[in-house]
C-alpha cells in the first residue's frame, strides 16, 4: 500500500512540476491567427496547448510569428546575423522599429584572493556569480533581417548604426553629436526615440 501512495505522490508530483512551467498565453501565427492556451518557452521552441490537462504541440518559427504571455511578455521569432533561422527573443519595445533582446547568464570568477599562509600553505581563492547578460537588436516590421545593436561592435559601427538607423529623428542625432549616445543603454536610445520620433 504504501508503494502505491509513493508512485501516486510522484506521478501528481510531477504533473504539478510540468503544469506549473506553462503560463496563460497566445500564440501568434505568421497568417494572423491567433490561439488562446498556455504555453512554455525552451530551447528555441514553444510548448503549447489549449488547456493545462491537453498534451503539448512544440512550434519553432516556420509558422508561428510568437508568444504573447498574459505577464505581457511577448517573444518573436526574427532572424538575425549568423543564425540559419530563425531565432526566439524577446520584445523589449515596440513601435516601427522594434528591440529584441536576446538575455542569457554566465558564471563570472573574481580576481583570487590569498588566503591566511599563517594557516598553512597559500592557497587561492576567486568568487564565482552568475553574470546576466544580454545581446539586442533592431528591426523594422519590413526587413528580412534584424540589425546587430550591441556595444561590442566597434565603437564606429555602433554610432553608424544610430545615424542610419534613426536618421529621421533630431533627439537622436543630437545625442549622436553630443557624444551622449556613450552614456545611455540601448533601452534608453529606444525610449528616446520613441517619445520623442515614433508617430
Amino acid at each position: 500500500m504504501f508503494r502505491v501512495l509513493m508512485i501516486l505522490c510522484i506521478i501528481f508530483f510531477s504533473e504539478t512540476i510540468n503544469c506549473q512551467n506553462y503560463a496563460r498565453a497566445a500564440l501568434i501565427f505568421k497568417d494572423g491567427t491567433i490561439i488562446q492556451g498556455f504555453g512554455y518557452i525552451k530551447k528555441n521552441k514553444i510548448s503549447f496547448k489549449a488547456t493545462l490537462e491537453d498534451e503539448p504541440d512544440k512550434w519553432d518559427g516556420t509558422i508561428v510569428k510568437g508568444i504573447i504571455f498574459k505577464s505581457n511578455e511577448e517573444f518573436e521569432y526574427i532572424t538575425i546575423p549568423k543564425k540559419r533561422r530563425p531565432y526566439l527573443l524577446r520584445v523589449i519595445r515596440d513601435g516601427d522599429i522594434k528591440l529584441y533582446e536576446d538575455a542569457y547568464e554566465y558564471w563570472s570568477t573574481s580576481p583570487p584572493t590569498i588566503i591566511d599562509p599563517s594557516l598553512g600553505p597559500p592557497m587561492y581563492m576567486g568568487k564565482r556569480e552568475k553574470i546576466r547578460a544580454a545581446n539586442y537588436y533592431l528591426k523594422r516590421e519590413n526587413e528580412a533581417i534584424a540589425t546587430d545593436f550591441n556595444r561590442i561592435l566597434f565603437k564606429d559601427t555602433f554610432k553608424k548604426i544610430l545615424s542610419n538607423y534613426f536618421d529621421d529623428c533630431d533627439v537622436i542625432q543630437d545625442i549622436i553629436d553630443s557624444k551622449e549616445y556613450k552614456s545611455l543603454t540601448q533601452v534608453q536610445i529606444m525610449d528616446l526615440y520613441n517619445v520623442y520620433c515614433q508617430e
